[in-house]
């Protein structure tokens, strides 16, 4: 349960994530660092959930619909992110290598792969997968928009398509990386199925944006605390 997303500003780029887990898991989300990447992981899976590297590639992560783990499968895809942004320095390339991992990883997610020019977009499960190329800004939630024959819960998919109708509203007036604050805090007054931050069976647990610009990579970031009435640590990084 999360809510990500990618856009492109005149001169910078950013990639966000919430992070909701259940309220019942511990809060145990850490940031990570060294001279290859910067990203963000929960001391109880290894691997990143999201992050950029020092090419400037970014990846986001989300849970898809379908929750289901086959047998012998991961459940995370944190290992898969973390190893990708350890190794390639282009888009494609990530693309390619997150595709070959895909059958292995055991449950549908959304996956946004970013740069400065253009996002894709992946709806992966372990025997299906869809592509988007995007040039300004993309969004995802829970649920798929382009395979949409997954969504099987149809509540489940309601909930979440209001949160991204929401969400791709509120980023219409994004103009840089603190612009996003208030959004990643937003709660509705008149609908809960549209809070960005999340108080319910799913608690918004951790909030993370990197504006990167001039080479230099802006960090707004809060870990194991609701975002909606704290103040954001701010960061930056220099590859």
């Amino acid at each position: 349960m999360c809510s990500i997303g990618w856009l492109k500003l005149d001169n910078s780029w950013i990639l966000f994530k919430n992070r909701d887990r259940k309220a019942s898991e511990p809060k145990e989300n850490i940031l990570i660092q060294d001279d290859d990447l910067v990203g963000f992981g929960d001391k109880k899976f290894p691997g990143l959930w999201v992050g950029i590297n020092k090419y400037g590639i970014g990846i986001a992560t989300a849970y898809g619909p379908i929750i289901d783990v086959p047998i012998g499968l991961k459940p995370e895809n944190f290992e898969a992110n973390e190893k990708i942004l350890r190794k390639c320095k282009t888009v494609e390339e990530a693309k390619k290598i997150y595709l070959a991992l895909a059958k292995n990883l055991g449950r549908s997610f959304n996956v946004i792969i970013s740069d400065s020019r253009h996002a894709i977009a992946l709806e992966i499960i372990p025997n299906d997968v869809s592509e988007e190329k995007f040039d300004m800004v993309v969004a995802k939630t829970n649920c798929f928009t382009e395979l949409k024959r997954y969504n099987v819960n149809k509540e489940k998919t309601k909930k979440s398509e209001m949160r991204l109708r929401k969400l791709m509203e509120l980023l219409q007036g994004v103009n840089s990386g603190k612009d996003m604050i208030p959004i990643l805090k937003f709660h509705s007054k008149t609908n809960c199925y549209e809070n960005i931050c999340r108080h319910a069976s799913a608690e918004t647990v951790a909030s993370v944006i990197f504006d990167i610009k001039d080479n230099k990579t802006y960090i707004y970031y809060l870990l194991n605390e609701f975002p909606h009435n704290k103040n954001f640590e701010e960061k930056t990084v220099s590859f």
